[in-house]
């Protein structure tokens, strides 16, 4: 088994990365991986970025959603397919995070680059 978690949005050759993730797995193993939903239901960061283009819509080139369409099912499954693998699923896993207040949601950014730290759930 070879799995990925959190990185291949960060990764600059995706598609190579796989490549290689599957050619270090055995014959009928199993290639995985799990990226972070920036154009849906990361809702941290959908609602950041949902504002911040309101306000400004040069702020759209930034947003993670964009800027990273593997976050997406059908482009996910895609770059497994590319590389040859078969059987590929994709499915999402929901986590709820919640924050006792406005301060608790806004720290994060305040302290950089939120957007490439995994967030703490509450």
């Amino acid at each position: 088994m070879a799995v990925s978690g959190l990185v291949l949005n960060f990764v600059p050759e995706p598609r190579r990365a796989i490549a290689e993730m599957a050619r270090v797995a055995r014959p009928g193993g199993t290639v995985a991986a799990y990226v972070w939903d920036y154009a849906g239901k990361m809702e941290l960061m959908r609602y950041f970025w949902d504002a911040a283009v309101m306000l400004d819509p040069t702020a759209l080139e930034f947003d993670e959603g964009r800027r990273f369409p593997i976050c997406q099912p059908t482009p996910l499954a895609a770059l497994f397919e590319s590389v040859g693998l078969q059987k590929v699923e994709v499915r999402p896993i929901d986590i709820s995070t919640h924050f006792r207040d406005f301060d608790d949601y806004w720290s994060p950014f305040l302290a950089g680059k939120a957007q490439h730290r995994p967030m703490p759930c509450r």
